[in-house]
């Protein structure tokens, strides 16, 4: 027989009892209802736990991590049903809500590590239904025999930028006038036995080609009468792509190498000051925000822009692939950039300046389905640059020589003030020409224009440079302070605190006087 104390008067009782022979407390029922609520408790505790981590699961799942607390409820959930527990309709509803949030969270991180491969994707498919449509290289069109095999006058093709396929028969050398640019003229036959008459501006054969299977890209120029054969030179009239007028060989591995271009002749026989070339048209500032809803409206015109390079760049053989923000702070405005291949280094977080050719929109899916669309520029350069210049551009810069505040020996100078759209920024010199280790602080910093006080603010995305808070004996710091956007033409204060480590030096505030240069 066990014995047990007696909740109320303390006495010591046989277990089995209904009450206290003492003082007449109740004991099983009390004790059995106690021991009836506490398993109560536990089973319809793990319940609400579920549901309620479900739920939480869901709200937070945006910044990701939803997920932490949709697996706990999700455990707890499946314990719950698993051992018939109480609060089952709780425990459901926590599972639901977690599993849910599970395959969101999958879900975007399929489509965020795939995006920007859907891109890359999307641009080498349509640059090959491009090909297998159009048979477009370099802008030059592939040459249907049948189409081209007329006077220029019929079928009014005459100039059209052309490229056959081929094997060499033979090359002549033609006598030119005097005051003549030299003529070299092959014969080259397709595999249909279809032949072409290709005049080259060279002084003797090219001994590379004889018998070759070549590709040549130059201007049709219409039905030769001496050949009876269509007629391509392989020249442009455009001095932006000379280059691309050339004789391609093809090699054994099927791949081609060009031996003659049209660029090197030019530049090795013409003075090219004389060669009047096409003014670029550039587009305004005014068109860039229609260049992003509709790039291929733009096509061909040219395009200068800035942005933040957001994954690995791809070496593809012939350029750099970047794909860049223009708006990196609110992740918008992505667009493509075929970028030279001239030894620039790239990373994923790159400030670039793009100055190129609009080539259109490519349009390629990720591997969830989702459309992935940009703007592609075929670039002439690229150049690295920075936050400030890409994010922040200055609008307005003053610099000032002797705007200094000296107190024992601990100088505050301004050296300059940026004004920017969203921010100005300050830069401050601080010496230290005293005894003492002399401090300033950053966030004591204050602008007071038109009877209003503005605080220094936290960049945390910029890189501009830190002014150091302890500045030693003999020592000097440079640094940035970042302000919120005041105007450019009113004169305002800037006002700080210093201390030095000597007490009996009675240093007041630094308070300087900034007026707005013109």
């Amino acid at each position: 027989m066990a014995l047990v104390r007696c909740p109320e008067c303390g006495t010591e009782i046989n277990e089995n009892l209904n009450s206290c022979p003492n003082c007449g407390y109740p004991i099983q029922s009390q004790t059995r209802n106690t021991v009836d609520n506490e398993i109560h408790s536990e089973k319809i505790g793990l319940s609400i736990a579920s549901m309620v981590l479900g739920i939480v699961s869901i709200l937070t799942i945006c910044v990701w991590i939803g997920v932490i607390p949709a697996i706990i409820g999700l455990v707890l959930g499946i314990i719950v049903l698993k051992q018939k527990r109480k609060g089952k309709g709780m425990a459901i509803a926590g599972i639901a809500m977690s599993a849910l949030a599970i395959l969101i969270v999958v879900m975007m991180f399929v489509w965020f590590s795939n995006s920007s491969k859907g891109i890359s994707e999307g641009h080498d498919n349509n640059k090959e239904e491009l090909k297998q449509e159009q048979e477009i290289i370099d802008g030059f069109e592939r040459a249907e025999y049948d189409k081209f095999n007329s006077y220029a006058s019929e079928n009014g093709l005459d100039g059209t930028l052309i490229y056959i396929e081929g094997k060499v028969i033979n090359q002549t050398k033609i006598d030119s006038d005097e005051g003549e640019p030299p003529l070299l003229a092959i014969v080259v036959e397709q595999e249909d036995k279809n032949r072409w008459d290709v005049n080259v501006p060279s002084e003797s054969e090219i001994e590379e080609i004889g018998g070759e299977n070549v590709r040549i890209f130059g201007t049709y120029q219409g039905f030769s009468d001496v050949l009876n054969l269509p007629a391509v030179s392989v020249v442009v009239d455009d001095y932006e792509i000379m280059d691309l007028a050339r004789i391609d060989i093809k090699k054994d591995d099927g791949k081609y190498e060009t031996v003659w271009n049209f660029g090197d002749y030019v530049n090795s026989n013409i003075d090219t000051d004389d060669i009047e070339t096409d003014e670029k048209v550039y587009l305004t500032d005014e068109e860039i925000p229609q260049f992003f809803l509709d790039p291929d409206s733009f096509k061909g015109k040219y395009i200068k822009l800035t942005g933040e390079v957001f994954t690995a760049p791809q070496d593809t053989g012939e350029y750099v692939e970047l794909q860049v923000w223009n708006d990196p702070e609110n992740s918008k405005n992505n667009f493509l950039v075929k970028a030279p291949k001239d030894g620039t280094e790239y990373t994923s977080e790159s400030y670039v300046v793009v100055d190129g050719k609009i080539e259109g929109m490519v349009t390629g899916t990720n591997l969830v389905g989702g459309i992935v669309s940009a703007p592609i520029i075929d670039a002439e350069k690229v150049e690295i640059s920075s936050y400030k210049d890409v994010v922040r551009p200055t609008i307005k810069e003053c610099e000032f020589d002797a705007l200094t505040i000296d107190q024992y020996g601990y100088s505050v100078s301004i050296d300059k003030v940026e004004y920017a759209e969203l921010e100005t920024r300050i830069y401050i010199t601080v010496k230290n020409n005293g005894g003492s280790k002399f401090s300033i602080f950053s966030y004591s910093a204050k602008l007071i224009q038109n009877g209003q006080q503005y605080e220094t603010e936290t960049n945390f995305y910029a890189d501009y440079p830190d002014l150091q808070s302890e500045v030693l004996p003999g020592t000097e710091s440079s640094g940035v302070l970042v302000f919120p956007t005041i105007d450019a033409n009113t004169d305002f204060q800037f006002y700080a605190e210093g201390y030095s480590e000597n007490w009996e030096e009675d240093i007041q505030p630094y308070q300087l006087s900034v007026a707005v240069q013109n």
